[in-house]
């Protein structure tokens, strides 16, 4: 189901292991993921992220910071690919009720 993934939270006293799920809109993460979709509209670009034990969570990012983060790349973001994404955690309305997704702020390719 999606937004049960695992991020590192942080908040004042450090960072802890928790699924999306239980942590508060507005509240900072990052995790490392894979891209099981992506698609561009109006601006933006969805994303659904995936963990490696099958996790996954929706996410938006601008779409100009998408494309600073595939210049930085040198070529485009695809499905399939492993990065690092920051960001924080939003109610989505178009979302089951309870559903969290990311509000993506930085995307890097994994190492």
């Amino acid at each position: 189901m999606p937004g049960d993934l695992l991020v590192e939270h942080h908040n004042s006293l450090g960072a802890s292991l928790k699924p999306l799920s239980r942590i508060r809109a507005g509240e900072r993460i990052e995790a490392t993921v894979t891209f099981a979709a992506v698609r561009r509209f109006a601006g933006h670009v969805r994303l659904l992220l995936e963990s490696d034990d099958g996790e996954t969570a929706h996410a938006r990012v601008s779409a100009s910071r998408f494309t600073a983060a595939e210049q930085s790349l040198g070529r485009q973001h695809t499905v399939g690919d492993q990065v690092l994404v920051r960001g924080y955690v939003e109610k989505e309305p178009a979302l089951r009720p309870g559903a969290r997704s990311v509000d993506v702020c930085s995307i890097r390719a994994a190492a």
